[in-house]
């Protein structure tokens, strides 16, 4: 701090590298400089977040002068960024001479914002300084398919980017960076669901879903007479809370706890025995296609579900269960071969439904079992040729190589788990993401393209942020973190599934870029 006494005067505020100079044209002994209790004026914020910021003011003589100056702050637009007294922030201040020196910046919506902070004092000039401030995007829930991701923002609208059939815009565009969803009726979104080549989204506090994408087989659960759904369509017969799209069928989670899968129904995908091999959903994704009774007598109640290609498992009140394609053993009863009706996975048995976490990938099944809230015990089984089921070692050995027929427990538990083509990531209660399996994309996010890697090695983001939620696509991984709610990505690029606006593929968590516009609609 110094004070300042000469013809033109000169002040420091809170700003975004130290402090920034005030000048007016007469004499003023005063000084400004950033209150260390107080963070400085921010280069960025995030939708929704507040920020306390201080300029403060201290006089060298002339005291009584200082109570008659104003400081005045601005927001250009407002809208982006509304400027409050500092009293508004619910924070306690410190008493000033100019208690308009303290301000609460709310992040209102994304965009750019230029914060003036003016000094009036009668007599003299005014003194004022802007500072520009960027609001991005706050992201609640994140789902990546192939080549694609999706995401709800803290507005509850949903922004997809990546391979264009799954971005939902009708527009024949790969997005490389986040787009709006087509929503022509205004609807918000508090959930969103991918996989394979389709993608769903629940309307806000409802379980209303609706779909966009490939309807092969009915995967989309639009019936068989329509091929592909480029803006969001409400599926027939649709009450899901959970939907879970695969390549070749889809399974969703009513309220209740039922579960029913649609689409094609080969190799016992649909949990029973088709009557012919290429067995679809004719009208609806819940009539014809509902799972053997097998499944629901048994698991009971089911509280998660994940479908792959040929396979799916799901977790419920007594137990892990899996159906369909087990040519490596992803079903976990301890066969190799042929396909399978529902089956339980021996020794994963959750007892509650926050409790249980499954992923299913290529051609291998994790679960992640345990207590409330914490990590839990996490297993895998299936293939292991690329180390997807993070423990090393070939337990049988095929024509399709190296296998694992029934669960192993991990050396690291976690409290959730993804699973991509042949890899798989597990996030800890405490936030951290860990990634094992294939690395061809750099998908395992350490910083390098390489072999495959069997241990389960942590994800490094900067500032020792950590995720909320992750998901995971064929070869690329996104996730959300903790006290912003950015997004980011890393692994394949080749349709732009990073959000980064570009094709090159990254082996680091990279953020995505904001979005191209913050409107909720537009017309492809």
């Amino acid at each position: 701090m110094r004070a300042l006494r000469r013809a033109g005067w000169a002040a420091c505020v809170v700003a975004l590298a130290g402090c920034q100079e005030l000048t007016a044209t007469k004499a003023l002994d005063v000084s400004f400089h950033p209150d260390t209790g107080v963070s400085a004026m921010p280069k960025e914020l995030y939708d929704g977040e507040l920020k306390h910021v201080v300029m403060k003011v201290q006089a060298t003589s002339d005291a009584q002068a200082l109570y008659t100056t104003r400081v005045v702050w601005t927001s250009t637009p407002d809208s982006v960024i509304r400027i409050d007294d500092g009293a508004n922030c619910g924070l306690a201040r410190e008493t000033t001479p100019i208690p308009e020196v303290h301000a609460c910046l709310y992040a209102r919506a994304p965009g750019i914002a230029n914060i003036k902070v003016r000094l009036e004092q009668p007599g003299l000039s005014a003194a004022e300084t802007t500072f520009t401030v960027r609001v991005n995007q706050r992201w609640l829930d994140v789902a990546a398919s192939t080549a694609s991701t999706c995401a709800v923002n803290v507005k509850y609208r949903v922004f997809c980017w990546g391979a264009w059939e799954l971005t939902g815009t009708g527009k024949p565009i790969d997005a490389l960076v986040p787009r709006p969803l087509l929503n022509t009726i205004g609807l918000p979104f508090d959930r969103v669901f991918a996989g394979g080549t389709t993608a769903c989204a629940n309307v806000q506090d409802s379980s209303v879903s609706y779909c966009w994408g490939l309807n092969d087989y009915g995967i989309a659960g639009l019936g068989r007479s329509v091929a592909f759904a480029p803006v969001p369509t409400l599926p027939l017969n649709n009450s899901f809370t959970s939907v879970a799209p695969g390549y070749f069928f889809s399974c969703g989670i009513t309220g209740g706890g039922s579960a029913s899968c649609w689409g094609l129904n080969g190799g016992f995908s649909m949990g029973h025995q088709p009557v012919e091999s290429s067995e679809s959903c004719r009208d609806s994704p819940t009539e014809q296609c509902v799972y053997s009774a097998g499944l629901e007598a048994a698991a009971r109640q089911v509280f998660a579900v994940s479908v792959a290609s040929f396979h799916a498992c799901a977790a419920g009140s007594t137990g892990v269960f899996c159906w369909g394609s087990n040519l490596e053993g992803q079903i976990g009863n301890g066969l190799i071969g042929g396909s399978s009706p529902v089956a339980q996975v021996p020794g994963l048995v959750p007892v509650a439904g926050d409790t249980a976490s499954v992923a299913v990938g290529g051609s291998h099944s994790c679960a992640a079992v345990g207590p409330r809230r914490a990590d839990k015990a996490t297993w895998c089984w299936g293939r292991n040729a690329d180390g997807e089921t993070g423990v090393a070692g070939c337990p049988v050995v095929t024509d399709l190589g190296c296998d694992a027929p029934l669960p192993r427990r991990l050396s690291r538990d976690f409290a959730s788990i993804v699973a991509g083509y042949a890899h798989t990531c597990g996030l800890t209660a405490a936030g951290a993401a860990y990634c094992w399996g294939s690395n061809s994309y750099g998908q395992l996010g350490r910083g390098i393209a390489d072999s495959s890697n069997v241990t389960p090695a942590v994800v490094p983001l900067d500032s020792n942020r950590t995720f909320v939620k992750i998901a995971s696509g064929d070869t690329h991984v996104c996730g959300i973190t903790s006290r912003t709610g950015a997004m980011y990505c890393w692994g394949a690029n080749l349709y732009g599934n990073l959000g980064d606006g570009t094709k090159v593929a990254r082996s680091s968590a990279r953020r995505v870029s904001e979005p191209v516009t913050g409107f909720l609609t537009f017309t492809p």
